[in-house]
């Protein structure tokens, strides 16, 4: 006759935590973000741009960009200066693009034509 032999579980109960982590389904077009948001980003924390406008002008391919850009950074600055920082700040971003069409502004002048 075979043996039954029972094994005794444990069952530990804890109190909960209060708050509760909650798993969440992000996809990946979320998470990462484009080419149009990162070029904006980056203008905003280098050359502290106020205003910034980045259009696709390719079709959708991503390889031509007509971007605009406002700082105060720019006040005092020639346009040529001025669009030096700007490609300094996306040089990796321009490398691979075949075209930019950049417009670059001073605050107070944008302020200027927004009347």
């Amino acid at each position: 006759m075979a043996r039954r032999t029972t094994i005794p579980t444990l069952t530990t109960t804890t109190k909960a935590a209060a708050t509760t982590v909650v798993p969440s389904i992000r996809s990946f077009s979320s998470e990462t973000p484009t080419k149009e948001e990162s070029i904006e980003t980056k203008l905003r924390e280098i050359v502290a741009a106020t205003h910034v406008s980045v259009e696709d002008i390719s079709g959708g391919c991503g390889s031509m960009y007509k971007i605009f850009v406002v700082s105060p950074e720019f006040e005092g600055l020639a346009l040529v200066k001025q669009h030096r920082l700007v490609q300094k700040a996306i040089a990796g971003e321009i490398a691979d693009m075949h075209g930019l069409t950049l417009k670059t502004q001073t605050e107070k002048k944008f302020k200027a034509t927004k009347k």
